[in-house]
C-alpha cells in the first residue's frame, strides 16, 4: 500500500503549493514578525494603500489638474438591451488557447498539467464558458485573485520591497 500523505506533499509541490519549512520574519510596527496571518494581513494593507497614497499624493499636487469625472449616466442615457453579442466557442477554439498557453506561466494548475488534461475536460470547458455566455454571468469564484507577493530588491523583511502578482 502506498503512503497517501508522502503523495499528496509530491502532488502539491507538482502545483508549487508546498508548505516552506523556512520561518520569513517581517518588520512591522519596528518589531519582527513571523506569524503568517500577520504577514498576510499587512501584505493585503501594504498592496491596498499603494493606490490608495498615489491617488492622495496626487490630489495634493499643485502641478497636477485635476477635474471632476462626470458621472456615467452623462454617457449612457439608458440602458441598451441586447447591444452586444458573442458567438459561442467551439472546443477547437478552447482547445487551441489552451495548447498556445505558455508553459512557464503562473497558474492555479500547472499549465502542463492542463495542457495533458485537456481530451478530458474540453467538453466540459466549452459548455460552462458558453453558459456563461448565454447568461450573461461571470462566476464569482472566477474573479478571486490570488495575490502573491514577490520580492523586488534590498531588505527582505519590508513590505515596500514586494510587489503584488495576481493569479485570476
Amino acid at each position: 500500500q502506498g503512503n497517501s500523505k508522502k503523495t499528496w506533499e509530491l502532488i502539491n509541490e507538482l502545483r508549487g503549493k508546498s508548505i516552506s519549512k523556512s520561518k520569513c520574519s517581517f518588520l512591522v510596527n519596528g518589531s519582527l514578525v513571523n506569524d503568517r496571518r500577520i504577514i498576510a494581513n499587512e501584505f493585503n494593507n501594504y498592496f491596498a494603500s499603494v493606490a490608495r497614497d498615489l491617488n492622495e499624493n496626487a490630489l495634493k499636487s499643485e502641478n497636477l489638474p485635476i477635474s471632476p469625472v462626470p458621472d456615467f449616466l452623462t454617457f449612457i442615457k439608458s440602458r441598451v438591451n441586447d447591444s452586444l453579442f458573442l458567438e459561442p466557442c467551439s472546443q477547437a477554439e478552447i482547445e487551441k488557447i489552451i495548447i498556445e498557453l505558455e508553459n512557464g506561466k503562473a497558474s492555479d494548475i500547472p499549465i502542463r498539467v492542463l495542457k495533458s488534461c485537456t481530451p478530458l475536460i474540453i467538453s466540459n470547458l466549452t459548455t460552462f464558458y458558453n453558459k456563461f455566455l448565454d447568461l450573461g454571468v461571470f462566476p464569482r469564484i472566477l474573479k478571486v485573485g490570488q495575490i502573491t507577493p514577490v520580492f523586488k530588491k534590498d531588505n527582505k523583511q519590508l513590505f515596500k520591497n514586494y510587489r503584488p502578482v495576481s493569479m485570476l
